[in-house]
């Protein structure tokens, strides 16, 4: 199972694993979604532990951020999901977004943005948490019981004010997905969703813009 294999190769050679119990297996077709088990350690000092683990590995999101070519004002796009686990109806996040085998931007939150006039391309955007840092595989979210983690790519774009307001007209207003596009200036985005993917991208932003780390062309990201 690959989500198993490339877990094993990251774990540090200090954790010996002493036992691990594969619980269950959550799977679409012939592909492994979630994998839990239950694991039992010793570190280097000789301490053991039991631990519950849940395997789901990486996932993309984009962070787009729209300047005004006339003001300057920076905005951001989020969508507006249902997300049950959280007994939410809607829920302001971060899009995520898939890579095809041909390298191309999909899933549902990319074909949204596409229909509001956002085309994202591969080669045009930047992978600002490998700008943030090298080491790593990219953010990790509750790492106390899940292997997952987040890359946050940037998109940016710069536009006319009068296209910026046709986007806020659009948005959230009625289409074929239960997901909905909404606009916001970005100054605003840090109190207006509690996702903690889109908070750690505006963080990312903001520094990466304080210290110029930002690169005018695009970083590739490898479809995985």
């Amino acid at each position: 199972m690959l989500p198993f294999q490339n877990w094993c190769a990251t774990c540090d050679q200090q954790l010996i694993f002493e036992k691990i119990m594969i619980q269950s297996i959550d799977m679409v077709e012939d592909v492994v979604l979630t994998l839990k088990f239950s694991a039992e350690t010793t570190d280097s000092a000789g301490n053991q532990k039991k631990h519950a683990v849940w395997l789901t590995g990486a996932s993309l999101h984009v962070l787009v951020v729209i300047t005004s070519e006339e003001t300057r004002k920076q905005h951001a796009v989020l969508v507006a999901c249902p997300r049950t686990s959280i007994g939410r109806a809607s829920f302001l996040e971060l899009p995520m977004i898939g890579i095809d085998s041909l390298g191309n931007v999909d899933g549902a939150p990319a074909k949204m943005l596409r229909d509001l006039g956002i085309q994202l391309q591969l080669d045009m955007l930047l992978d600002i948490t490998h700008l943030s840092s090298e080491e790593g595989r990219g953010i990790f979210t509750s790492p106390d019981s899940r292997d997952e983690f987040i890359r946050i790519l940037l998109h940016s774009a710069t536009m006319p004010e009068a296209e910026i307001a046709r986007m806020y007209d659009e948005c959230g207003g009625s289409n074929e997905s239960s997901c909905k596009v909404h606009i916001l200036p970005l100054s605003d985005m840090w109190k207006s969703t509690n996702d903690a993917k889109a908070l750690s991208a505006l963080c990312l932003y903001l520094n990466l813009v304080a210290v110029n780390g930002l690169p005018a062309d695009g970083t590739s990201v490898t479809p995985s």
